[in-house]
């Protein structure tokens, strides 16, 4: 749940500066909380879920070309 939480906080934001500064302030403590993940799982899971995105977009700008 958590993993599919931060794609879509990201898609709604578009942030450009700071990704991974920006991500983990404003989801780190939602999922610690809400999803009740250890710190450590929390961290991996809003990273883990920064690479799929930025895979994510790479793939559609690729397509739109």
């Amino acid at each position: 749940m958590g993993l599919r939480y931060v794609p879509i906080w990201l898609k709604e934001n578009k942030l450009k500066k700071n990704l991974v500064k920006e991500v983990h302030k404003a989801t780190y403590q939602v999922l610690k909380e809400r999803f009740n993940l250890h710190p450590k799982l929390a961290q991996d899971c809003y990273r883990d879920a920064l690479v799929i995105y930025k895979c994510w977009l790479k793939i559609l700008r690729g397509v739109g070309s």
